[in-house]
């Protein structure tokens, strides 16, 4: 899968800041301090260049962490 430069520019823009790892051989964008978007506005930027997946996790301490997988 290849994102471009001016597509996470654009995402950045639109959203806010994330981070971007790999888990699982998949890459996943989280936003700001585990903060949830709206999975619509992200997967009409990626077009189709990616399927977006909403990923939370509750670890019973601390508000949902919300995580996005793209594949």
């Amino acid at each position: 899968m290849n994102i471009s430069a001016d597509t996470l520019a654009l995402i950045r823009s639109e959203i806010g800041d994330f981070t971007i790892s790999q888990v699982g051989g998949r890459i996943t964008l989280r936003f700001g301090f585990w903060k949830r978007i709206n999975l619509y506005q992200l997967q009409d930027i990626l077009g189709s260049q990616a399927i977006v997946f909403e990923d939370d996790y509750d670890d019973g301490e601390c508000l949902i962490r919300w995580s996005y997988k793209l594949a």
